[in-house]
C-alpha cells in the first residue's frame, strides 16, 4: 500500500469517534485509537500488550446479565477461528453495577500481518443513544423467560422431585431445554424433560409449545408413548420443523416404593442410582421426534425402591463442558444423595467443567424414593 494512503488511513482511524483496536493472531492488542480508550475507560498503556479489551466483569448482556469472556466477539474470532463476530454489550462503572454506556463490538479477521498471519480488527461504537431500546428489549426478554418457566414444583407425598434448567453461556433467553412436573392425584405425578433443536427465540417458541402440549397430554392419557405421540404431531404441524428429544413418564407411589413408567424419544437413557451402589443406565430408547412420520416409543417400567433415584437429563449435561463427558464418565460420577435437590446440584456441578463457559443448555430432573417412602 502507498505510504501516503496508509498514513491517511491511520489518521482517519485516530480522528474517528468510533473505537478501533488491532490484535495479533495470539489476541495481544498491538494498537488502539484514543476513542477506544475513552469508550473502554482504559488508557493506552493498559490496553497495549493485553489480551482482553477489558475486564469481562464490567460487561453485561442487553438484559443486564453478566457477560462471560467467551461471548466477546474478539475472543470468538481469536480462539474459535471465526472470520467475523459482533455483539452489543453494556459497560458498567468501575465501582458499581450501573451501566454507563452501551457499545457495539464488531470484530473481523484481516490478512496482512508482517509475519504472514492475520490481524484481528475490532470497531467499538457507542450506541448509548439506543439505551431505551435495549431496556425495552431486556424487559421483553425477562418477560419471555418467565413465560417459559414452569410453575414451582408441587409438594408431593412420598416422592421427592427436583428439576432445573441451566442456560448456555451467553444465552440471553431460555433455549430449547425444558421440564415440568404435574400432580395427577392419587399418589401419581406426570413428569417430562426435553430438548428442542437449536438456541434462541425460535427454539424457545417451540419449547413453550412442547411443554404445553405434554401438559395437556398428561391430563388425557396415562400412556407415556401416547403423550410423546401428541408432541410428535404438534412438531409435525410446526412451521419450524425442528426436531426434539423428550422423556415423559408417570411416577406412582406403591407399598413397595415408586413405580415409574416412562418412554424416551431420542432422549438419553436415565441414570438409576441406589444408595451404596454404582449408577447404571435404565430402559430402552425410542425415535427422535420431528424427523420421522412413525415413531417407536417403548414404555419402560421400573420400581424405585427406598434409597434409589432416577436422573433424567438433556445432552447438555455431557456436552456443555470442554472436554465433553462420555456416558461412562457421567455414570461413574453420578452418586446417590438423600435428596433430589442434592443430586441435581451434584449433576450440574459435575457437568460444569473448571470455570469454562457452558456450551449448551442443560436440564436435569431427579425422582427420588426416600428411605422411608414405601407405604
Amino acid at each position: 500500500m502507498d505510504a501516503q494512503v496508509a498514513g491517511a488511513i491511520a489518521g482517519l482511524a485516530e480522528a474517528t469517534r468510533h473505537g478501533a483496536v488491532v490484535q495479533d493472531d495470539t489476541g495481544t492488542i498491538v494498537w488502539c485509537n484514543e476513542a477506544a480508550t475513552a469508550l473502554l475507560g482504559m488508557p493506552k498503556s493498559e490496553l497495549i500488550g493485553q489480551r482482553a479489551l477489558m475486564n469481562p466483569g464490567r460487561l453485561c448482556h442487553a438484559d443486564g446479565t453478566p457477560l462471560d469472556l467467551g461471548s466477546l466477539p474478539p475472543y470468538a474470532v481469536v480462539t474459535a477461528g471465526r472470520i467475523h463476530a459482533e455483539s452489543v454489550v453494556g459497560v458498567t462503572a468501575c465501582d458499581g453495577d450501573d451501566i454507563v454506556r452501551w457499545v457495539e463490538i464488531d470484530t473481523h479477521r484481516v490478512a496482512g500481518a508482517p509475519n504472514g498471519s492475520d490481524y484481528v480488527v475490532t470497531s467499538i461504537i457507542d450506541v448509548t443513544h439506543r439505551a431505551d431500546t435495549h431496556r425495552e428489549m431486556a424487559a421483553t426478554l425477562r418477560a419471555f423467560r418467565l413465560s417459559l418457566r414452569p410453575p414451582d414444583l408441587p409438594p408431593l407425598d412420598g416422592i421427592d422431585i427436583d428439576a432445573r434448567c441451566r442456560l448456555a453461556s451467553g444465552s440471553p433467553i431460555a433455549g430449547g431445554d425444558f421440564y415440568d412436573v404435574m400432580d395427577l392425584g392419587d399418589g401419581a405425578v406426570a413428569f417430562f424433560v426435553g430438548d428442542v433443536q437449536g438456541h434462541g427465540l425460535g427454539p424457545a417458541n417451540d419449547t413453550a409449545m412442547a411443554r404445553h402440549t405434554l401438559r395437556a397430554a398428561a391430563l388425557h392419557t396415562d400412556s407415556p408413548a401416547t403423550a410423546l405421540s401428541w408432541l410428535r404431531e404438534a412438531l409435525s404441524r410446526s412451521e419450524s420443523q425442528r426436531s426434539c428429544t423428550a422423556a415423559f413418564g408417570i411416577a406412582t407411589t406403591t407399598d413397595r416404593g415408586i413405580e415409574v413408567r416412562y418412554s424416551l424419544a431420542g432422549h438419553p437413557l436415565p441414570l438409576l442410582v441406589r444408595d451404596g451402589a454404582p449408577a447404571v443406565y435404565d430402559g430402552a430408547g425410542g425415535s427422535l421426534l420431528g424427523t420421522v412420520d412413525h415413531v417407536d416409543l417403548p414404555v419402560n417400567t421400573t420400581l424405585l425402591t427406598p434409597g434409589s433415584a432416577f436422573i433424567f437429563y438433556t445432552d447438555g449435561v455431557t456436552d456443555a463442558s470442554t472436554p465433553r463427558l462420555s456416558d461412562d464418565e457421567l455414570a461413574a460420577l453420578a452418586r446417590w444423595h438423600p435428596s433430589a435437590k442434592e443430586i441435581v446440584d451434584d449433576i450440574l456441578h459435575t457437568s460444569a467443567g473448571d470455570g469454562e463457559p457452558f456450551g449448551d443448555d442443560t436440564a436435569v430432573l431427579v425422582i427420588l424414593c426416600p428411605h422411608a417412602a414405601a407405604r
